[in-house]
């Protein structure tokens, strides 16, 4: 992780910006050959054995579709207690209001999906101008 001072942004220039992908590069780098191997792209044939034995295994695929699946499973599901009175169901009608426009359960996947390939995982969450948080 790359942690800066709030004083690096001040008077951004070109060096800094140089300085800073210096920093990042090493980062992306890494990133870029756990994707590769998760591709298979690091294998010029991507083939193992020799002869009539040669047989494509694409078993990195296989073992992040596996932990993929274990870590995510089933999403989380919210329910509001005391669901009798009326702010208590209008409170659940926005909490399901948001899990239906974000899609929560398949934003948790492709968490899981980045962070199992390149061993790093990002979430940007944003507010638009009328309040509402993407």
């Amino acid at each position: 992780m790359i942690q800066l001072e709030k004083s690096f942004f001040e008077n951004l220039n070109k060096n800094k910006i140089a300085e800073l992908l210096a920093l990042a590069q090493p980062y992306w780098n890494y990133r870029a050959n756990m994707y590769r191997r998760f591709l298979r792209k690091d294998s010029p044939t991507g083939i193992m054995g020799s002869g009539k034995d040669k047989v494509a295994v694409p078993f990195e695929y296989y073992i992040v579709s596996m932990v993929q699946g274990y870590l995510s499973g089933k999403p989380p599901e919210y329910k509001v207690a005391d669901s009798e009175k009326y702010e208590a169901r209008e409170y659940q009608k926005k909490i399901d209001y948001i899990r239906r426009y974000n899609d929560d359960a398949a934003t948790f996947t492709e968490l899981i999906h980045d962070f199992i390939t390149k061993s790093a995982a990002y979430l940007y969450i944003t507010q638009k101008e009328d309040g509402e948080i993407v």
